[in-house]
């Protein structure tokens, strides 16, 4: 299982055990993968989940990224988005869960890790905050640019909680703890097993996307009415307050799911139309 895999690796860095951290990644990178699915679906409901990212509309980029992992259960950068956008939206302990799933598709993944130790310290877990923070700093190449890139993380944060670890995990780097306690990899004589390092430095934002090509399975548009009924209840509900770009939002979304739904058609039509009209009356006044 994912979370007892991640969290052993996250034990075995805090205790600096090396062994144990390599035998727990190893099992992590041994769980089975779904197969991918509707990759041409999910590839439009991540480049619309990072465009509501952009606008901070992150109740709104969660649902796009959830439903393209229902699209493409594989797409590991979906994944990974839908963890950072829960981070974002103040929902760390979903945040969590996601980013364990996402970790089992990619163990190396260094942003998967940053979002990981920010959501664990927003959650009071300062300790395994800092393994997570450890880890994906072991996982990087340049370590000194990903430092200055923590550091700028921690600039900007305005959780304390987060803040707290941040600082505590730059202060070991400071103290030079990483070259010797395994955030760096051990390199004595007799160590010999070194898991391979990765070489993307930690984003502060999440990563965009990566071209991929489309496939057609049995199973590409599995998705319940009750999850295109769910946004066009939204998107109603954003109408009546008048929020006229989240209604369009929710109505092409279940439009990418349903493309023929009347009523996602007559949502996103009066959305449109009442959005006009109220441009129409700034102007005039």
């Amino acid at each position: 299982m994912a979370e007892t895999a991640v969290k052993g690796m996250l034990s075995a860095q805090a205790s600096k055990n090396e062994g144990e951290f390599i035998q727990n990644k190893k099992t992590l990178d041994a769980l089975s993968k779904p197969q991918h699915q509707n990759r041409a679906a999910a590839r439009e409901f991540n480049t619309e989940g990072l465009r509501l990212l952009s606008q901070k509309e992150y109740s709104l980029a969660v649902r796009q990224f959830q439903l393209g992992t229902e699209a493409d259960p594989a797409d590991v950068e979906l994944q990974a988005n839908l963890g950072y956008a829960q981070l974002k939206g103040r929902n760390s302990a979903d945040a969590v869960r996601t980013l364990f799933g996402a970790l089992a598709f990619s163990s190396e993944r260094v942003s998967s890790w940053t979002a990981l130790g920010q959501s664990l310290a927003a959650l009071g877990d300062e300790g395994n905050a800092v393994a997570a923070f450890q880890i994906g700093y072991r996982f990087s190449g340049n370590k000194e640019k990903v430092s200055k890139q923590f550091r700028a993380l921690r600039d900007e944060q305005s959780d304390q909680k987060i803040i707290t670890a941040l600082t505590r995990f730059l202060q070991s780097l400071d103290e030079g703890v990483a070259a010797s306690s395994g955030i760096g990899i051990q390199n004595t004589a007799n160590n010999n097993s070194k898991p391979a390092l990765a070489s993307t430095p930690p984003p502060t934002e999440p990563e965009r996307a990566i071209s991929q090509p489309s496939a057609s399975t049995p199973n590409a548009k599995q998705f319940s009415n009750s999850i295109v009924t769910d946004m066009l209840d939204d998107a109603d509900a954003c109408m009546a307050i008048k929020k006229f770009d989240c209604a369009m939002t929710n109505a092409q979304s279940a439009l990418r799911v349903d493309p023929g739904n009347a009523r996602a058609q007559s949502v996103k039509q009066r959305a449109e139309a009442e959005q006009k009209r109220a441009l129409q009356s700034i102007s005039i006044n």
